[in-house]
């Protein structure tokens, strides 16, 4: 499992219309589909979408709308863990975003590649369709958020019977509306379904103007997505319809930290800066009068048994994630 990891120094693809350009040889439609990870698995009633600071709907990235809607559709049909996805056409993506051109699909896959957001990962001969990976946070390992349960931040969106998934790929309502609802979902109370905010700050957060906002808030009460709990003139509040699941799901935690280790040179740091975990070879290291010497699980255990496990759990990322790229690279 990866956790919405970014690899280290993405090379995008240049995409170049009518075709992508993609080399064929980097990965086979073989080892994507039937490597050691298997086919993608995909939720049948939620995605779940990555949010919080370095995610795509952190407000501080400047994602046009459109993209960020072609970003869901691929999210959507991809592994939650690894972010890897079935395979897509243009074809395909425009049916799903409810969109007649297929060129401004192409452009919004070419930009996401372009920024860092998906990397191409296979493509399928049968049909010229390609597989992605989706990048949930785009940081460094140690600068992803985590939840209370030590995962990556992701919301779970729903997609089932009535949702804006499935209604704009039967053709009933628009990408913007889509996006407008999801935004929203993603800011809202995850246990009611109620959301609050200022159409100023919603214009914001979704890069809309306050005309659009509204007119989507009326048609996605007209559709039974939204129900106004305020009243006139008041702070918008809205009941978002699927609403949530009366209980949270229990997960196990597999990932927990209080706060993000420090990043530099290729070394990441204990709190107390006295040890150093190496993040390419896992080699540990020991500050002893002020200079680093090599030093090992064991000494590290006796001394300080936290950091220890700390810098453990740290590996086992680490690993997942180089066996996830050596596998993508067979």
């Amino acid at each position: 499992m990866s956790y919405g990891i970014i690899p280290q120094n993405v090379q995008c693809i240049q995409l170049e219309a009518p075709e992508l350009s993609y080399d064929e040889s980097e990965v086979s439609e073989k080892s994507v589909y039937f490597g050691n990870l298997g086919i993608p698995e995909v939720q049948e009633t939620t995605q779940q979408v990555p949010c919080g600071i370095h995610s795509i709907f952190d407000p501080d990235q400047q994602v046009p709308n459109f993209m960020r809607a072609v970003y869901l559709k691929v999210n959507e049909y991809s592994d939650w863990d690894t972010g890897l996805s079935h395979a897509l056409s243009l074809r395909r993506l425009a049916d799903l975003l409810n969109v007649n051109s297929h060129s401004q699909v192409r452009r919004g896959i070419k930009w996401l590649i372009e920024h860092g957001w998906l990397v191409v990962k296979g493509k399928r001969k049968s049909d010229g369709a390609y597989f992605y990976q989706v990048v949930h946070h785009k940081c460094e390992l140690g600068e992803i958020p985590v939840d209370k349960d030590g995962r990556p931040q992701k919301c779970a969106v729903p997609k089932g019977k009535g949702s804006p998934s499935q209604l704009i790929e039967q053709g009933k309502i628009a990408w913007k509306i889509f996006l407008d609802w999801t935004v929203r979902k993603v800011h809202s109370c995850w246990v009611s379904g109620v959301v609050s905010m200022t159409v100023r700050y919603a214009s914001k957060l979704m890069k809309m103007t306050a005309k659009t906002i509204s007119e989507n808030a009326k048609k996605m009460t007209e559709l039974g997505l939204l129900e106004k709990l305020s009243k006139p003139f008041r702070l918008s509040e809205y009941q978002l319809y699927p609403s949530p699941y009366p209980e949270r799901r229990k997960r196990k935690s597999e990932y927990r930290r209080k706060r993000p280790m420090k990043f530099i040179d290729g070394f990441y740091y204990s709190f107390n800066e006295r040890w150093r975990l190496h993040r390419d070879t896992l080699m540990i290291q020991m500050r002893d009068f002020g200079k680093w010497r090599n030093s090992s699980e064991y000494e590290l255990k006796r001394i300080n048994s936290k950091i220890y496990k700390d810098f453990m759990d740290f590996t086992q990322i680490l690993i997942q994630f180089h066996r996830l790229g050596d596998t993508l690279k067979t």
